[in-house]
């Protein structure tokens, strides 16, 4: 078994494995309010900017442990798809996502910012993680919203130099929730 795939099964099996105590959380009940079909688009930020139609299905295990996305877009003219698998750990009160797309996969642990939830449809959460931004390091911070049928989610990058954090806009998605 390669060492990709064998990543994978121990990623899938820890994030699956969790238990679902997290539930009562206002950041884990935000994440449960985004399953359902969503369509819209993304725009990724750039000279030009560029912007790509994007199918997300979003669905949760029986237990509520574990929030699946299913994204399907276009990508070089050609349909693309990638998977997410997301939890709640709570001793480290984190976020974790692991990414699939194309063979490689990624494993993600964020910190919650701020969480506003009012109910499963109206909530806006803000999580963040140190990582890479065009190959160097940089703070990058989501911000995800829903508000009723529509969800928009903003991907932030900050090169870090001393101090001071200028987040800059990478991508924003807009959705709009499938009846």
């Amino acid at each position: 078994m390669s060492s990709m795939k064998t990543w994978a099964a121990a990623v899938c099996l820890s994030v699956m494995t969790l238990p679902a105590v997290a539930a009562g959380n206002d950041a884990w009940r935000a994440v449960l309010g985004s399953a359902g079909q969503w369509v819209g688009q993304v725009r990724y930020a750039g000279n030009p900017a560029k912007t790509v139609d994007l199918r997300v299905n979003t669905e949760t295990t029986p237990d509520k442990a574990t929030v699946i996305r299913y994204l399907t877009y276009a990508e070089a003219g050609q349909r693309a798809y990638a998977m997410s698998l997301m939890t709640w750990h709570p001793e480290t009160n984190a976020l974790i996502e692991s990414y699939f797309r194309r063979g490689n996969g990624s494993l993600h642990q964020y910190k919650v910012d701020s969480v506003d939830f009012k109910d499963a449809s109206h909530w806006k959460l803000v999580y963040s993680r140190n990582g890479q931004n065009n190959g160097q390091p940089a703070k990058l911070k989501l911000e995800w919203e829903r508000q009723g049928s529509r969800m928009l989610s903003k991907e932030l990058a900050c090169q870090v130099q001393g101090t001071s954090c200028d987040y800059k806009l990478k991508r924003e998605t807009r959705l709009e929730l499938q009846q």
